[in-house]
C-alpha cells in the first residue's frame, strides 16, 4: 500500500510541524487505541507530503484505519492546511537508543482551496 501512494503522486520531503486529533468518530469506533495518544493536542513532524497524502513521525504508533484531523503550515511560505486523513500504514524505526514511527496518512478530506495551495508547493519543491 505505502508504494502504491508513492507512485500516485509526487512525494516532497517535508519537515513541517503537524498537529493532528483522533477524529471522535474514530476514536469512538476504535477500542485499541493507546491511552498515550489523546483525542487532542498531539504533536508530530510531517517526513514527506504529497497531493494524496502524508507520512508523521509519533513516538507512538497510530492504529490502522482511523481517521485523524490534520493542521500543519507549510515550511517556507508558512500558509496552513488542514485535512482529515485515514492512516494507512505505521513503520517503527531506531535511531540510537529511542524509538519512533512512521505513519503513512492518505488525505480523505481537504476544501478545494487548501487542495491548490498543497499543490503549488509541490509543484515548487518537486524536483
Amino acid at each position: 500500500m505505502k508504494e502504491d501512494l508513492a507512485r500516485q503522486f509526487p512525494r516532497i520531503s517535508s519537515s513541517c510541524d503537524v498537529e493532528f486529533h483522533i477524529n471522535h468518530n474514530s476514536f469512538n469506533d476504535y477500542q485499541g487505541i493507546n491511552p498515550e495518544i489523546t483525542i487532542e493536542n498531539n504533536k508530530s513532524r510531517a517526513k514527506d507530503i504529497s497531493l494524496g497524502g502524508i507520512c508523521i513521525i509519533t513516538y507512538l504508533p497510530l492504529p490502522q484505519n482511523i481517521n485523524i484531523d490534520l493542521h500543519f503550515k507549510l515550511r517556507d511560505t508558512g500558509q496552513e492546511i488542514k485535512a482529515v486523513g485515514k492512516v494507512m500504514w505505521t513503520e517503527s524505526f531506531s535511531i540510537a537508543s529511542s524509538k519512533g514511527y512512521d505513519n503513512g496518512i492518505r488525505f480523505v478530506e481537504m476544501t478545494e482551496g487548501d487542495k491548490a495551495i498543497l499543490k503549488d508547493y509541490i509543484d515548487r519543491h518537486h524536483v
